[in-house]
Formats: C-alpha cells, sequence, structure tokens
C-alpha cells in the first residue's frame, strides 16, 4: 500500500479564519459570523469526502507497472465498496461509479455517489495519478474538478482544481503543493507551495440575515 504518513487527501485543513482571514470588527453581523462558520464546516466537510476517494483510489504499490496499480485499485474497490461499478474503457484508465445516492452505495459507514476517473502514468522514477471528480457527494457536500498526484520517492506533489458545495457555500481551490517527509516513518511530512481559495456564499435563510 501507499504510504499514508503522506497523508490520504488534498489536505483542506481546517484553519481558514487563519487563512483567509475572518475578521469582521467589533460589529460583526450575525450573517458574516454565520458565513465564517459555514467555510469552516465545508472545509471539514470536504477534506472528509476527498479523503475516501482518495483512500479507494490509491490502494496500490509504488514500483508495480501501471497495469498493475490499476488491477489492485480495481480489486480493492471491487472488494471494499461493491454496489460500485468499475470499469477501465482503456489502458491506464479505471472509472469508478457509485451510482446515485439513492442506492446507498458505502465506503467504511458513508454513502457515496457519483462518479471519479483515475488514470496511472509512469514517469522515470515517478508514478502520475490524475483524478476528474464529476458530482462526487456523500449527501453532504459535493466535489467537482480535477488533481493530479505525482509520488516520488518519499515525496508527493499534488496539484488542484477542485470546487466544493454544499447547500449555503461554494469553495474553490486552486493548488500546487509538494509534502515530502522528514526523516522516517511517523515524523511528519513538510509541505511547500501555494494554495488559493475562494467561497461563494449562497442565499442565507431570513432568520440568518440579522
Amino acid at each position: 500500500m501507499l504510504d499514508k504518513t503522506l497523508g490520504l487527501g488534498l489536505g483542506l485543513g481546517i484553519a481558514v479564519c487563519a487563512g483567509t482571514g475572518c475578521d469582521f470588527g467589533d460589529e460583526a453581523s450575525g450573517a458574516q459570523v454565520r458565513q465564517a462558520m459555514d467555510e469552516i464546516a465545508l472545509t471539514g466537510q470536504a477534506a472528509g469526502l476527498e479523503n475516501g476517494i482518495v483512500e479507494i483510489t490509491t490502494s496500490f504499490t509504488i514500483g508495480d507497472g501501471v497495469e498493475a496499480m490499476l488491477e489492485e485499485v480495481r480489486n480493492f474497490a471491487q472488494s471494499q465498496v461493491a454496489c460500485s461499478s468499475v470499469e477501465s474503457p482503456q489502458p491506464g484508465m479505471l472509472v469508478i461509479d457509485f451510482g446515485e445516492l439513492g442506492d446507498a452505495c458505502q465506503y467504511r459507514g458513508k454513502t457515496y455517489a457519483g462518479v471519479v476517473t483515475v488514470t496511472w502514468e509512469l514517469s522515470d522514477d515517478a508514478v502520475i495519478v490524475e483524478h476528474d471528480y464529476d458530482g462526487i457527494t456523500d449527501g453532504i457536500v459535493t466535489l467537482q474538478g480535477q488533481s493530479t498526484v505525482t509520488w516520488a520517492d518519499a515525496s508527493r506533489r499534488v496539484e488542484t482544481d477542485v470546487t466544493f458545495e454544499n447547500d449555503r457555500t461554494s469553495i474553490e481551490v486552486e493548488s500546487d503543493r509538494t509534502q515530502t517527509l522528514l526523516g522516517g516513518l511517523g515524523d511528519g511530512i513538510k509541505v511547500v507551495g501555494t494554495r488559493a481559495v475562494s467561497y461563494t456564499h449562497l442565499t442565507l435563510p431570513t432568520s440568518d440575515l440579522v
């Protein structure tokens, strides 16, 4: 399996106010405070959704050939998420379809719907894994967009262009970060790079506009 000390998601984190600034001054309205809380909640929900999908799609051993890695992920998905449809329309590509929310397709107790297309490519000593998310949702938050992860030795580069949305807020994330192991297993990771986040607040209920 992949070294999970590198993390399982793209790592949005939950320190929204620290990263984007939620200083509303001394006279913050109820709506502004609620918006800030929505941002924090959606960020956590998004990380949880993405981590589950990435855990499924990265269940392979680095060092094997592309088709061997694809077969590992296919077998893992079919055994752990038997309710999903797993197809390989072309070499190096796997399409995992979780169906609709009503199908109640679950992984580790969480329901998933939507489609993720994953492609693998070997480049020198690196493994490049591309994800295309199409309406991936757990019924709480929905994920759209693409991410590319380049695995090399004890590091990985994560490039993302994704959108997360719930019924109140939408987050657009563009990032390019490299995660590197610090020493041996369990010593943590170093993250270097950039990450741009923008929020769109959907219409708030009348009761929040105070």
